[in-house]
């Protein structure tokens, strides 16, 4: 096998990992757990793992060293980028298919195409018209799967669900692009492992204040929605970014195979289908459902293709 199918390989066991956040978020949604309790739990169980695999990298002196340098940037990005970012994801399990949050997920393509003028100043502040050109196609393809769903689920849920998956589309690029900017300002050098651990470490105080709620209206997470959460931490977060980040290390400077490695990630919808319905005995997609996945899929596939040839 060469070394641009291995990328590509590892990009859809990647995707795979990943697919586990809205499966786990939608079974503790479905099981009665409270969503304040599925957001932190991930993070609070995701800190410790993270820590130890820095101090194991030997990486820890440096993370701690960056972090209380300058906490300001990380606890203000960690809690947008990871923070309300998840806290919306997890609300919006409660009331909307998981298939559909992780299609509608993907506009946070559009979104950090469009945040870039008011973050940058550089030549990162155009919007090429081509990557315009694989926003609309992806937005089409949302659009198509939410009026599928219409007709069978509530549409003031449904609009609420939309609403907070493209909230949590906007605060994930915002938190991580400014925080890389912060870091590029500063000269900060931090690997990706160490990046993760600080920004975990910075939406700490708001996974406190929102265990503290959870506590109050709904009392001690059952086990299940620990071991679930405990999963996503696992698969997500460690399991499917190392992959991930493998692949693209594989990719290397071929542009073809890094845009096939990102275009990767668009299986996700898919996975996360299937899973839905062979686990969490869901509805299969409507007609224009099936279509609006379809369409997604190919506008990250060809966003894939033009932003690698810029």
């Amino acid at each position: 096998m060469g070394q641009t199918n291995k990328a590509i390989l590892f990009g859809l066991v990647s995707a795979f990992f990943f697919s586990a956040t809205y499966i786990f978020n939608k079974s503790m949604a479905l099981s009665g757990g409270d969503f304040l309790w599925s957001a932190s739990l991930r993070y609070i169980i995701t800190l410790p793992i993270i820590l130890l695999i820095a101090l194991f990298n030997k990486e820890a002196k440096i993370l701690f060293s960056s972090f209380f340098k300058s906490p300001g940037p990380w606890l203000l990005w960690g809690t947008v980028g990871f923070g309300l970012f998840y806290l919306c994801l997890t609300a919006a399990a409660a009331i909307s298919p998981a298939w559909l949050i992780a299609g509608t997920f993907q506009t946070t393509i559009i979104a950090g195409l469009f945040l870039s003028p008011f973050i940058y100043k550089d030549n990162r502040r155009k919007i090429p018209q081509k990557a315009l050109y694989a926003s609309t196609i992806i937005l089409s393809g949302v659009l198509l799967s939410q009026i599928g769903e219409i007709q069978r689920e509530s549409s003031s849920s449904l609009i609420l669900g939309t609403l907070l998956v493209i909230l949590a589309a906007i605060f994930f690029p915002l938190g991580n692009r400014k925080i890389l900017l912060y870091q590029e300002r500063s000269s900060t050098k931090l690997s990706p492992i160490q990046r993760v651990a600080c920004m975990t470490l910075g939406s700490m105080p708001l996974w406190f204040i929102i265990s503290a709620i959870a506590y109050e209206r709904s009392g001690f997470p059952s086990e299940n929605q620990i071991i679930q959460s405990g999963l996503i931490s696992l698969f997500s977060t460690i399991i499917a970014t190392v992959i991930f980040f493998k692949a693209t290390e594989m990719a290397g400077n071929n542009a073809e195979a890094l845009g096939a490695v990102e275009a990767t990630q668009s299986i996700e919808i898919v996975i996360t289908l299937i899973a839905e319905i062979l686990f969490l005995n869901a509805a299969f997609p409507s007609l224009l459902g099936c279509i609006g996945i379809l369409v997604i899929i190919l506008g990250i596939y060809y966003y894939s293709l033009v932003s690698v040839k810029r």
